[in-house]
This record gives structure tokens, C-alpha cells and sequence, in this order.
């Protein structure tokens, strides 16, 4: 079985992803189940630059449509709420339970937001998490508000959410953001551009319960998958059957389908 708990559909102009890409390469390459976010809830392009096409979705509306591809799929998937760095409001709380079959958990994407997760503007999004004991995906990367570091310095303040560093601090050898994993209880780590060799010693010197499977897809359209088919085939033949088993859908299950009789009665 395999779960990868890091995949995206949306339109931010830069980046198409289409709800049938998503589900054709899914199926192509027999994924069993996929977490999801809308991808427009980026509000920065890469330059730092305002999404000056971006849609006007408030925080509700951005997350109905997520949840809305879950119903859709929902022996398949099941969704995170992207947020913004306005405050959470009483009617964000709201639509999260009335949802919360179809939702696991928050995903936060410091560079697209122009904020680290330090910022006070974040407290009460982290503060919902921690009473909750929800999940938290965090993109993490070495621009000046992505840096797993951040994470690090406000985990301690939330022992009940489980972080997962999205990318192990993309662009750099993952060194710092393993190191960060090796000595935090509520800190995991994904695959999702990270490579083989970095993968491998994460889970030696971590432990496979702290990795899950993770791929962006389908960033790269409907054949992503075939980004990942090396490091797919190394863990299997470097780790044993309950490492694998860990870091391609039994972590994924404690940390995002925990609870959901949906998807436990399907294992």
C-alpha cells in the first residue's frame, strides 16, 4: 500500500493542476489514497510578487472546493485546509467540524504567504491545533521565511500538533532539517523533492516512524510518479517490511486518517 499525503490541484497561473491530472496519475501508478490542498491558496509567485490573477477566494470558499474533490473521491483522499494569514474566525472553525470527515489537518505554505511560521499571525490557526491535536504540513525550504528552523523554535509550544516538514528544507542537503526530526517528538518529515540518499539516512538515523511519503504530484503532470520510482525501489530493498510499511502508508494513517473509519476499514 501506499499513501502520499502531499498532492495539489488548483490554477495559480505559474502552476495548472488539474483535478483529472491529479486523479488519472493516481490511478495510473495505483496510489491507494492521497492527502490533498487547493493550491490557490497561494498568495506570492515566486518572485515575492502578488498573484495579481490569483482568485478571490475567501478561506472558506478556498477549502469548499477541496473538500468538495474529497466527497468527490472519497474512497481515495482526504483534504487539508491551506490558510492564510488572516485570523481564524469562528465561521473557519465551524465549516473545519462540519468537515472534519473530509479534513485532516492544516497545510501552511510559508514562502507563498510571505510569513514564517514564527509570525504572530499564525497563533490562533496553531492554537486550534494544538486543542485539537491536529496535523500540521509546513512547506520548508532556505528562503528567509521557510526554514525548518522556524518550526523548530514554536514546536515546543504546541506538543500536541504534529509538524511535518514539507521538502526537508528544499534546495539544501537536508542535514539541518533531519537533525531537527532526530531530536523533536512531534516532528516528522516528507519525501516530496528530497532525494534517495537523504531519504535513507533520515530514516537511519531518525527512525522510519518519523517519514511519510510525499510527491507534489502532479507538478510534474501525469508521469510524477516516475520521478519517485528509484527511491520507491531503494527503501524497499535497503529497509524491512515493517520500515516500509511505516513510511509509505503506516504513518501516513496515524497522522492523517486516524479516526477516519472510512479509510481504516479499508486497509
Amino acid at each position: 500500500m501506499i499513501i502520499d499525503t502531499h498532492t495539489h490541484f488548483g490554477n495559480t497561473g505559474l502552476f495548472n493542476l488539474t483535478e483529472n491530472t491529479l486523479i488519472d496519475s493516481i490511478n495510473k501508478f495505483n496510489i491507494d489514497y492521497f492527502v490533498v490542498s487547493n493550491l490557490e491558496g497561494s498568495e506570492f509567485d515566486m518572485q515575492f510578487e502578488k498573484i495579481s490573477n490569483r482568485r478571490s477566494y475567501n478561506q472558506i470558499d478556498l477549502n469548499q472546493r477541496t473538500v468538495d474533490l474529497v466527497k468527490k473521491y472519497n474512497n481515495k483522499c482526504i483534504g487539508q485546509f491551506w490558510m492564510y494569514e488572516n485570523k481564524l474566525n469562528k465561521a473557519e472553525v465551524d465549516f473545519y467540524f462540519e468537515n472534519s470527515q473530509y479534513l485532516a489537518g492544516l497545510k501552511i505554505h510559508p514562502y507563498h504567504s510571505r510569513l514564517a511560521v514564527t509570525d504572530k499571525k499564525y497563533r490562533l490557526y496553531l492554537e486550534f491545533a494544538e486543542q485539537k491535536s491536529l496535523t500540521v504540513s509546513i512547506h520548508t525550504a532556505c528562503d528567509e521565511y521557510s526554514q525548518s528552523k522556524f518550526v523548530y523554535q514554536i514546536s515546543g509550544d504546541y506538543p500536541n500538533i504534529r509538524f511535518i516538514l514539507v521538502h526537508l528544507d528544499l534546495a539544501t542537503d537536508n542535514r539541518k532539517a533531519i537533525n531537527i526530526i532526530s531530536k523533536s517528538n512531534n516532528i516528522y518529515g516528507d519525501s516530496t523533492w528530497v532525494n534517495t540518499a537523504s531519504i535513507i539516512r533520515a530514516i537511519k538515523e531518525c527512525g522510519s516512524e518519523k517519514f511519510i511519503f510525499g510527491t507534489d504530484n502532479p507538478i510534474d503532470g501525469i508521469d510524477t510518479y516516475m520521478k519517485y520510482k528509484e527511491m520507491i525501489d531503494t527503501i524497499k530493498n535497503t529497509f524491512n517490511e515493517t520500515d516500509c510499511s511505516n513510511f509509505f502508508y503506516k504513518n501516513a494513517l496515524n497522522l492523517f486518517f486516524k479516526n477516519k473509519k472510512l479509510f481504516l476499514e479499508n486497509t
